[in-house]
């Protein structure tokens, strides 16, 4: 009676070890999800790229500041508007005519910029009232480009 006895146990452990294994696969274990793009651009693939960028970057930004563009000439001029500009619109022909000037007296620049201090001066009173005249520095950089800023 013992054999059988040591039998039903047997059995019974076996049915009940078949039972849990029965729950363990009706109640799925949660799965990890998977991180989202944002996390995976911190720590994947994408995170090493934009990584690369930002280096890349730096570096252009650091060989510009050291590459900062000197002023080859720079010459001091009052420019007497009054005589050059006529009544309507003269604000709008004091910008040209400034820039005619800075032309003819920078001889090799290929383009001229006004700076905005100087655009505000210009058109502060209006269209019809520039100033009569105006103190202004004229930088030409190597690359002759002639800005024109305000004294």
């Amino acid at each position: 009676m013992a054999k059988k006895e040591d039998i039903e146990k047997e059995i019974l452990e076996e049915a009940k070890a078949e039972a849990k294994a029965e729950e363990k696969k009706e109640k799925p274990k949660k799965e990890k999800k998977q991180p989202s793009l944002k996390k995976q651009d911190k720590k994947g693939l994408l995170g090493a790229a934009k990584a690369q960028l930002d280096e890349a970057r730096a570096l252009k930004k650091a060989e510009k500041e050291t590459k900062a563009k000197k002023p080859t000439v720079t010459r001091i001029y009052t420019v007497n508007l009054r005589s050059r500009v006529s009544r309507p619109k003269k604000s709008r022909k004091a910008v040209s005519d400034l820039k005619n000037f800075a032309a003819k007296h920078m001889k090799t620049a290929e383009r001229i910029a006004v700076s905005k201090e100087i655009n505000e001066t210009l058109w502060a009173r209006g269209v019809q009232k520039p100033p009569a005249k105006l103190r202004v520095k004229i930088e030409q950089d190597e690359e002759s480009v002639a800005t024109i800023k305000l004294k």
